[in-house]
């Protein structure tokens, strides 16, 4: 009676038992090494029925074609590249003003100056432009972008002249008349209404 009241004591006194966590070493023991994970094994390994990788070429010199550089009389700064593969020649005069030089309350300005640039001359009309144009075959754009206006003219090497006539002219002489502004100023006002109703 005594031995089982002793027990009962002893049990009492310890409270409810836990789980303890017990160390893998011991103080001053070297921990041991991880086990290394399996080796994987590759599945194409041993297979003849694959295509094989084919050789690298070997690196070879980019042959760029030269620039020439030099300046007009009148100050305009030319970069000429040659190249006779195409019987073709595409010039192009860049103006250092676009939107950046726009002032706020005359947004597009630029755009809409540039698309005016091609729609009649001192010289020429709209129509008479884009039949001389379309008469060699050749292409006649202005644009406008943030810092730059450009005015772009293609055609064959045998009409270089009528390129360089045409981009001095729409460049230096445009009329800007009030019949050609008012559908393209309507196009314009269309794309900013259109604009400010997207949320981006």
């Amino acid at each position: 009676m005594k031995h089982a009241l002793f027990i009962a004591l002893s049990l009492a006194s310890c409270g409810p038992r836990h789980a303890v966590a017990v160390p893998e070493n011991l103080p001053g023991e070297t921990p041991a090494a991880a086990p290394s994970p399996p080796a994987a094994t590759d599945p194409w390994q041993g297979r003849t029925d694959l295509v094989s990788t084919p050789d690298r070429p070997a690196p070879q010199a980019l042959a760029l074609p030269k620039i020439e550089r030099f300046a007009l009389p009148n100050g305009l700064k030319v970069l000429l590249v040659e190249d006779h593969d195409l019987p073709m020649v595409s010039m192009e005069l860049a103006l250092k003003v676009g939107a950046a030089d726009e002032p706020r309350d005359k947004r597009s300005l630029a755009s809409f100056v540039a698309t005016m640039l091609t729609k009649g001359t001192r010289k020429r009309s709209a129509d008479a432009i884009a039949q001389l144009i379309d008469g060699v075959g050749g292409t006649l754009e202005a644009t406008s972008d943030f810092e730059t206006t450009r005015v772009r003219c293609e055609a064959m090497a045998k009409d270089v002249g009528t390129c360089l006539d045409l981009v001095s002219e729409v460049t230096i002489r445009p009329t800007l008349v009030a019949k050609e502004m008012d559908p393209i100023r309507d196009r314009f006002v269309s794309a900013t209404k259109q604009a400010r109703d997207d949320a981006a």
